[in-house]
């Protein structure tokens, strides 16, 4: 990489950022919604019930770290499934939008090459808007925990202070989301690299452009071959990834008929290695990069819808 291409690369994701709010908008109005809803919710269901008593139920205090866990890290579930929402439609706009008001024209004349172009979105959609992710996740759960310590204070039973704000669980329950941020977006890369190609030849009707091949393409696959291994290989390519979080779902407990699963050191539930040799990560990321090269020959020769 030039210092060129170094230098334009932060000016091109800014560029992002000014062009698509939604990066920061979606992830500031998740996280305001949940503080909300830790500050005005009546009760917090079977918890307030616990708590209610003289004498918490032993149940509770015996698994208290992995309630905390498990509270934490399910706060990041809605920021994942919406900023997915908004990733894709950012991918499936990111290169169609400058061809169809023609500002392709405009960002051709500046010393910058397709190549620097493809490389800005491609990291804004896989590493800065999952980190921003990561960070609103983080904000949120200490601000909900804050409101939780507050709210359940009076309860001397509980020791909810020592209790939830214990820095090992932080680190562990953190550590682990960006664990599975790392090993999901290389994972997703073909997904994100096949989204962009769609932007970058469609004539219009970009998502029609991005899903129907795939479609077709199951289909096809079952009536004239009568599989449906082109399915299996996209589910795979969907989920596939969660073979590599080490059984974590495997290992879970009981408390009060509810099934958690939380590790008590997250080492031994996590499996790099396994991950980062599987032949299906480094097949999608040879596609992934044959489609982004195709996606930088496309855009030098397509500038308008």
């Amino acid at each position: 990489m030039t210092a060129g291409t170094a230098y334009n690369l932060p000016l091109l994701i800014r560029r992002e950022f000014w062009e698509h709010r939604a990066f920061l908008i979606a992830p500031a109005i998740v996280g305001a919604m949940m503080v909300l809803i830790a500050i005005f919710a009546s009760s917090y269901g079977d918890l307030d019930m616990h708590v209610s008593a003289d004498v918490p139920d032993p149940d509770w205090l015996q698994h208290r770290d992995t309630i905390v866990a498990v509270l934490l890290s399910s706060l990041a579930m809605p920021f994942g499934i919406v900023m997915g929402i908004v990733t894709m439609f950012y991918l499936l706009d990111s290169l169609y939008a400058d061809r169809k008001d023609r500002s392709v024209l405009f960002w051709k004349s500046l010393p910058l090459s397709d190549t620097q172009t493809v490389a800005a979105k491609v990291l804004t959609a896989t590493v800065v808007v999952p980190l921003l992710t990561l960070a609103a996740v983080f904000i949120t759960n200490v601000l909900v925990a804050f409101v939780l310590s507050v709210r359940l204070s009076g309860f001397e039973q509980l020791e909810v202070w020592s209790t939830v704000w214990q820095p090992k669980i932080w680190l562990q329950v953190h550590g682990l989301m960006l664990y599975v941020l790392v090993i999901s977006m290389l994972w997703y890369l073909p997904i994100v690299a096949w989204f962009m190609l769609a932007s970058a030849w469609a004539p219009r009707a970009v998502i029609l452009w991005a899903l129907l091949p795939p479609i077709l393409a199951i289909f096809l696959g079952k009536f004239l071959f009568h599989t449906w291994y082109v399915a299996e290989l996209l589910g795979d390519r969907i989920v596939g990834w969660k073979r590599f979080d080490g059984g974590l779902a495997a290992h879970g407990m009981e408390v009060d008929g509810e099934r958690f699963a939380w590790p008590q050191r997250v080492s031994e539930f996590i499996d790099p290695a396994a991950f980062f040799a599987s032949p299906d990560l480094w097949g999608g990321l040879i596609v992934a990069g044959l489609l982004l090269w195709a996606i930088v020959l496309i855009r030098r020769r397509r500038n308008e819808v």
